[in-house]
Order: C-alpha cells, then structure tokens, then sequence
C-alpha cells in the first residue's frame, strides 16, 4: 500500500477519533451529573441546609453551573475560573489555555442557565469549534464554519457575556 492511499485513510480516522472523543466526553459529564443527581437527592430533608451556597447553585450539577468554566480534555480537569468572571478574565483565560498542546473546552453559563462554549485545539487534524446551549441545557446551535482563531472564541464568548448578539453575527451558526 502507498502513500498516497494511507493519508486519506488516516485523515479519516483522524475525524472519527475526534467524534469519538466528544461521544467519551459528552458520556462522562452525563455520568458526572448522574453521579451529582445521585447524591444530591441522597441527602435526607432533615440535614442543615448551607445557606452559603446559593439555591440554584445546589440544583445544578458543577458543568452548569453559572460561571467561566474550563476543562482540560487531556488531563481530565475541569474548573471553574470566575462565577462572575469579567470581560478582561474571559479574554485572560482564553488566551492563558495551551490551545496548541490540546484539546481544550471554554464555556460561560448565565445566571438563566444558558452558555456559549468554545473549544477543540489548533492541532490541523482538530481544529475548534462552538456550540450555544439553551437554558434546559440543551445544545440548539453549533457554529458552521470553525473559529479562525483564538481570537476570534475571545470575541465570541466576550459578546454572548455583553449580551449584545454579536456573537450570533460573527459566525453562522444552525
């Protein structure tokens, strides 16, 4: 076999590793909240309630929850940067992410539930991408063509924390 026949192959398997990937990730943050739910609704009505932690809070697993999260696809790692991050630390951790050395994901949940994430790697056989998530949860839009950039998830994520829509507007999204 040449070549010139493995290459097309590989940049198939490539693509399937890729969706292969998001399935495990998407599998363990459904086993994470299943877990979260599990225990959660473990706890008997007669335990001190901690009024430090807000209501909404202790109803949303940790992924949902408002907030600048970032997860570390490789290590495994995910953390929660600000839950009231501003512009300045949106565009600060985007930045500080090694987007060339692995696959990362970057996402900012609202108060209302609703988040934008941004992700993937500047590796050419990864690339990035973006998905909008509605309030229940639930992704309803994912980017057309990949960000051109770093930059570019920077502005994403900066305009759907203003709130202004341009995010809508500086990718197509369906």
């Amino acid at each position: 076999m040449s070549w010139d026949a493995i290459v097309p192959i590989a940049d198939k398997i490539g693509l399937v590793a890729v969706v292969i990937l998001a399935g495990f990730i998407i599998a363990k943050l459904v086993a994470k909240y299943l877990v979260d739910v599990a225990i959660w609704s473990s706890k008997s009505p007669d335990e001190p309630k901690d009024d430090s932690i807000p209501e909404k809070a202790s109803d949303d697993p940790p992924d949902n929850a408002p907030g600048l999260h970032v997860y570390a696809v490789d290590a495994d790692e995910h953390r929660i940067v600000d839950k009231s991050p501003a512009e300045g630390l949106i565009r600060d951790t985007i930045r500080s992410v090694d987007w060339a050395g692995g696959f990362h994901l970057v996402w900012l949940v609202k108060p209302s539930g609703e988040s934008l994430e941004v992700g993937g790697s500047l590796a050419p056989d990864i690339g990035l991408s973006s998905a909008y998530r509605d309030s229940s949860g639930i992704i309803t839009k994912v980017i057309k063509e990949p960000p051109a950039s770093v930059e570019h998830m920077e502005d994403l994520l900066v305009s759907f924390h203003r709130g202004d829509g341009r995010w809508e507007q500086l990718t197509e999204y369906e």
